[in-house]
């Protein structure tokens, strides 16, 4: 049986003719709970947009577990986003060795164009969309941190979507991750 970072390696390379979304969360964290909704947003916006999306569920707060992370999931009806559980938290810091965190990957979100290929053995690709919601570190500077309006213009660039539209983009998907972050997980 192969790591979850083999498994989304293999997914992501799979999904080279689409647009891709990988995201390390918190299952119970509020400010993870909103990017997931922004997350959902984008699919939701775009349901013709061939999209690829991965979460990686990380067990970081006293609450996080398989099955809070099973309830998140299961609220995801989008067939593009895929999730995983990272129990032993694995995937998560493998994939802090990637970007240069100094602990845990958790509540980050990276966007990959079409065509990038993620190389056997090899770090994951840098992405075209890089956004935390991270106390500042070396690698995780305020100005990467995730801001509705930024994603929705980056986001309509690198699909080639009216770059006018952003605000209305932006408040759609503020507002469906206050939603989302807003919900109590049972």
């Amino acid at each position: 049986m192969g790591t979850i970072i083999e498994e989304l390696r293999t997914r992501f390379n799979g999904a080279t003719g689409c647009i891709r979304v990988i995201a390390f969360l918190s299952p119970t964290c509020g400010p993870c709970r909103y990017g997931q909704g922004v997350v959902r947003a984008l699919f939701e916006e775009f349901p013709d947009e061939k999209l690829a999306g991965f979460i990686i569920w990380v067990p970081m707060l006293p609450a996080d577990n398989a099955e809070t992370a099973k309830f998140e999931q299961d609220t995801i009806t989008d067939p593009r986003l895929q999730c995983w559980f990272d129990a032993d938290k694995a995937a998560a810091n493998t994939w802090s060795s990637f970007i240069g965190l100094p602990a845990t990957t958790w509540d980050v979100y990276a966007v990959y164009e079409r065509g990038v290929i993620w190389d056997d053995g090899a770090p994951a690709p840098a992405p075209r969309i890089w956004m935390h919601q991270l106390n500042p570190t070396p690698a995780t500077q305020p100005a990467d941190r995730l801001d509705a309006v930024k994603l929705a213009r980056d986001w309509l660039e690198l699909i080639g979507g009216d770059v006018g539209q952003s605000a209305e983009l932006a408040a759609e998907l503020h507002a469906k991750g206050r939603l989302v972050s807003k919900r109590m997980a049972s």
